[in-house]
């Protein structure tokens, strides 16, 4: 089994301090931002190839991670590390504002090319070399991609192509590193109790806790004298399991946790009591009757109506434009959101409204994981009416201007690759037409009698891809391109009665963000969903907040899963000792 927590073991301390570096952000006294200042004022004046033009931008990112990873898999711990690291990243550009080197692809190593290492002790003539060699070869690409992206617009000329950088006023932003203590001897018995009590379900094959905790200080400057430094703590505790139903469909399912500055995952018995319920909800969902297929009323609950928006929604409104590249199959890998095209035009019922808060800090008392001032560009965060009344309003954008918006609003999003990309941060749902959950059921079940159907069904939880192929033993047969995966926990609820039964291997059939223009009612239970958003970069995510009520979906039509895996041969060793 793949796991997302590989890094070189080595010994751990009982307690994991993360340091505070003295006089944070005082002119001259940080040797990082002094060593980026210098080698960009030497490139920018010296760095040049015959008959190539000179840079007229650059930009440095310098990231400190200090991480503790933590994972346990059946009772026993598999891994307990700390790790430091810092690392560079270079967005340098040949040409100018109106035409450059950037938003053209003419392979995966333009995409994914990842940041470099630096040296983590503050020692300038170490930093400085490393700068300056990093540079030089960022500099030879640029003027080969931007000869390439010439000669292929001469080939393939397209009309209408926007400015590649919006403008900017300059800003200055220094919010220092962050402090903070990790109990790492407290989290390792943590994670193995927890993985101890998943023994108690033996339907469950497979299982895993990991924890996470990262402090990250980033540091950013430009040619324009934009500079900002900004410290941040996130922890993530993730539990997941895979059983088998007993015609060998495959069940997977998680519990994540997201938390940021003071606020901790579950720990002790609230941990406990969350590990006691993910075993009795899958092994509830694998003992399950099956539904060949089902065409109604959905209702979405939980985290699946936070799932439901991020893919259907967040995922679908960005990039606001897309790159140039030279093959059409990378293109179709890199498409443009479904909904960036519809501004103006209704994408949700007009009794909803989304605003996108990268400036609200917490929502009842929860700390919110899309919160930033300024974004990694250094652009101030704008708060955004995404929808108004059912219809598209704007997109996020970063300093990529596109033919509709031609400036930024400071949605620019840091990914694990080197680059930068519009993204949502703190998604929030404004319903006009909410009730409370029983009333929401209710209407659910209404529809339902209506339409002559004997149950509607209500989803709690999709399937999380990453997690169900680390489980799966072989290629699945009926994997597929569909916009949204496969339902992990679900119930049918009877029309008549309301009497709620566990059901198991649904699928969408052909699922479209036209789903979105379906909603016909919202409950009165918004929560907020700390979570990794899927960027337009395949595979690549990034940190945001969905604040969500329960979402009625008045027909979606579902289908039977067809992929199957071969049973154990023998039972787990488990079930001789515990019964569930």
């Amino acid at each position: 089994m793949k796991t997302a927590l590989t890094i070189s073991r080595i010994m751990l301390l009982a307690i994991f301090v993360l340091p505070v570096s003295a006089e944070p952000g005082a002119p001259g006294s940080d040797v990082v931002f002094n060593a980026m200042q210098d080698e960009m004022s030497r490139s920018l004046a010296e760095l040049k190839l015959p008959e190539a033009s000179q840079p007229y931008f650059i930009s440095y990112r310098v990231t400190d991670r200090e991480e503790v990873s933590i994972s346990g898999r059946y009772g026993a711990l598999t891994q307990s590390e700390q790790t430091n690291s810092r690392t560079l990243s270079t967005d340098l550009r040949v040409g100018d504002a109106k035409f450059d080197n950037s938003g053209f692809i003419s392979n995966w190593g333009n995409l994914y090319q990842g940041a470099v290492p630096l040296t983590i002790d503050d020692d300038y003539s170490a930093l400085r070399r490393q700068i300056w060699l990093h540079t030089d070869g960022v500099y030879k690409r640029a003027v080969e991609d931007l000869s390439r992206k010439s000669a292929w617009l001469q080939s393939h000329p397209q009309t209408d192509l926007p400015p590649n950088l919006a403008p900017m006023e300059k800003s200055v932003q220094i919010a220092g590193p962050t402090s903070a203590k990790i109990d790492v001897r407290g989290w390792e018995n943590s994670v193995r109790e927890a993985s101890t009590l998943l023994q108690e379900y033996p339907l469950l094959q497979e299982w895993q806790v990991d924890y996470r905790a990262t402090r990250i200080l980033r540091r950013y400057l430009n040619c324009e004298g934009t500079r900002y430094e900004k410290g941040d703590v996130v922890q993530f505790l993730e539990i997941s399991a895979t059983s088998q139903a007993e015609d060998g469909q495959r069940l997977t399912s998680f519990r994540r946790f997201f938390t940021r500055e003071t606020d901790q995952p579950p720990a002790g018995e609230q941990l406990a009591r969350e590990v006691r319920q993910f075993g009795k909800e899958l092994t509830t969902a694998t003992q399950a009757g099956k539904i060949e297929s089902y065409t109604g009323p959905v209702l979405f609950e939980g985290y699946a109506a936070a799932q439901l928006l991020s893919i259907l929604l967040a995922a679908q409104i960005t990039p606001a434009q897309s790159p140039l590249c030279s093959e059409e199959w990378m293109q179709q890998q890199l498409k443009l959101g479904k909904l960036t095209g519809r501004i103006g035009r209704r994408v949700l019922p007009d009794f909803i409204s989304i605003s996108d808060e990268p400036t609200r800090r917490n929502f009842e008392g929860k700390f919110l994981l899309g919160y930033r001032l300024y974004d990694e560009e250094g652009v101030p965060s704008q708060d955004l009416t995404l929808v108004r009344d059912g219809r598209l309003m704007t997109l996020p954008t970063d300093r990529q201007p596109s033919t509709k918006i031609p400036l930024s609003n400071g949605h620019s999003v840091s990914l694990t690759s080197q680059r930068t990309a519009p993204g949502v941060t703190n998604l929030i749902l404004k319903s006009s037409r909410a009730k409370a959950t029983a009333k929401v059921v209710q209407e659910m079940r209404k529809l339902c009698l209506d339409a002559g159907n004997e149950y509607g069904i209500i989803i709690t939880l999709l399937e999380s891809p990453d997690i169900a192929d680390n489980y799966r033993w072989g290629d699945a047969e009926d994997q597929s391109d569909d916009i949204l995966p496969p339902v992990a926990i679900a119930f049918k609820v009877d029309a008549k009665t309301g009497e709620t039964t566990p059901v198991r291997g649904l699928a969408f059939e052909e699922p479209s963000v036209r789903s979105l223009r379906d909603i016909i009612l919202t409950g009165k239970d918004d929560q907020a969903y700390n979570l990794t958003q899927s960027s337009y970069v395949p595979g690549i995510g990034y940190p945001a907040t969905i604040i969500t009520p329960s979402l009625l979906v008045e027909e979606m039509d579902l289908k039977a899963t067809k992929a199957r895996e071969p049973l154990p041969i023998i039972p787990s060793p488990l079930a001789e000792t515990n019964v569930h």
